[in-house]
């Protein structure tokens, strides 16, 4: 139940909504690993080689072992998390109540990593999120299509040192958004 519900709030796109353990081939075993002990997961490799695929993978395991409960996990593409963050900071001069959403949740997950605003201010934010929560071993999940001198360009070494953390898991082979 709790799976259905997290598809309907987060409007995960219907590709998405059938996803399992089993079809992760040889990325099973780091899900399984997650699953049993959650920690901070850096998820990098080109567009279509199933990053998101795998977060959504984890967030229905942890949902459905019922380990975490709907209230616990976050989900957010950067670029929208990004556009939260603006819409705030024009209305009220901060972005201090989306931070706070992620720092307080037990486990988040950022897709898309390195696609939102590159503003001074969009960075303090992110690397507030990245310093808070990977500094407190919060298990936090990040896919990206940046590699890490990528990741260092755009997001400068303060960020790119904390993401350090994080187990590295490369995601490798063929668009696979080519086979639907």
């Amino acid at each position: 139940m709790s799976w259905d519900r997290f598809k309907e709030i987060n409007k995960v796109a219907n590709v998405y909504h059938e996803c399992a353990l089993n079809q992760l081939g040889p990325y099973k075993g780091v899900a399984k690993s997650f699953i049993d002990s959650p920690h901070s997961l850096l998820l990098q490799g080109a567009c279509g080689t199933g990053k998101t695929f795998f977060m959504f993978t984890l967030i229905k395991e942890l949902l459905e072992a019922k380990k975490w409960g709907l209230w616990s996990l976050r989900f957010h593409k950067a670029k929208h998390l990004s556009d939260r963050m603006e819409e705030e900071f024009k209305k009220y001069g901060t972005t201090s109540h989306v931070i706070e959403q992620c720092l307080d949740v037990n486990v988040l997950f950022i897709d898309d990593f390195g696609v939102q605003s590159r503003a001074e201010r969009m960075e303090r934010d992110f690397y507030e999120i990245c310093d808070v929560r990977l500094g407190d071993m919060r298990p936090t999940v990040f896919s990206t299509n940046l590699t890490d001198e990528e990741i260092r360009e755009t997001f400068g070494a303060r960020i790119h040192s904390r993401l350090r953390v994080c187990e590295r898991v490369l995601f490798n082979g063929e668009d696979r958004r080519s086979f639907f």
